[in-house]
């Protein structure tokens, strides 16, 4: 089933759901969930330990966004179960790399240093459990499936004047894996709450259980983490 299936189907019970809650047994959400997320590297043995740690030092976190919506089931007045569909980015970047001998040096019009940033392009759909120890404070963890919709490489070339050029393109060369899983955690706080909307915070973290390629030999599990902000209806 495509995506876009996946997104109609679900809208659709979202609404279904908000039209027949009267009792208030369904509640409807969107969130968004600015994080980190980096790879953790892992070896099949095909790549040397030298140059396994000389990539672990060039490969930072990343700034990455994901944004969802949900709908929420009342089990209890403190139990929550919660369905959702959301985008979610991850990947890495590297340091910024000194080209030697400075290729400004020889030519102003040339980059001084560069990086890497490497984007995976995400359709995720979580299944999780809340408990709410009182009106203001959660707990919650999930687990759910990862699409892989697209992956894109960006090189970005800075100048000795300050200026810096960025190129972006699709990465075709890598195997990725489609599906994957992941687990998230997270602890939360509801800030503002009336009779229509109520809205929250939640520090959380996600990690994928298999690595993002097929056959690298160097592989990543993805670990995230951030905070939610939503809005509940």
């Amino acid at each position: 089933m495509s995506s876009f299936k996946f997104a109609f189907l679900f809208a659709f019970f979202f609404f279904a759901f908000k039209s027949q809650a009267q009792d208030r047994k369904f509640d409807f959400g969107i969130s968004v969930f600015p994080n980190f997320s980096f790879g953790i590297i892992s070896n099949d043995g095909n790549v040397s330990e030298e140059l396994e740690e000389t990539i672990k030092e060039l490969e930072i976190s990343k700034p990455s966004i994901g944004a969802r919506a949900f709908v929420e089931y009342k089990i209890t007045e403190k139990s929550i179960l919660g369905f959702a569909i959301a985008y979610d980015n991850n990947g890495e970047r590297t340091k910024k790399i000194d080209l030697i001998p400075p290729q400004s040096i020889l030519d102003p019009l040339l980059p001084s240093q560069t990086r890497n940033i490497y984007n995976h392009h995400n359709l995720i759909l979580p299944v999780y459990y809340k408990y709410k120890f009182n009106k203001m404070f959660y707990v919650s963890s999930g687990l759910g499936a990862v699409y892989n919709i697209s992956n894109t490489s960006t090189s970005i070339s800075f100048y000795s004047d300050g200026s810096k050029q960025r190129s972006t393109q699709n990465d075709d060369i890598t195997t990725y894996r489609k599906v994957n899983f992941f687990l998230d955690a997270g602890f939360g706080m509801c800030i503002f709450s009336d009779k229509k909307i109520s809205v929250f915070l939640e520090p959380k973290c996600r990690y994928t259980f298999l690595g993002v390629s097929k056959t690298a030999p160097l592989n990543r599990n993805y670990f995230s983490v951030g905070i939610s902000a939503g809005i509940i209806f």
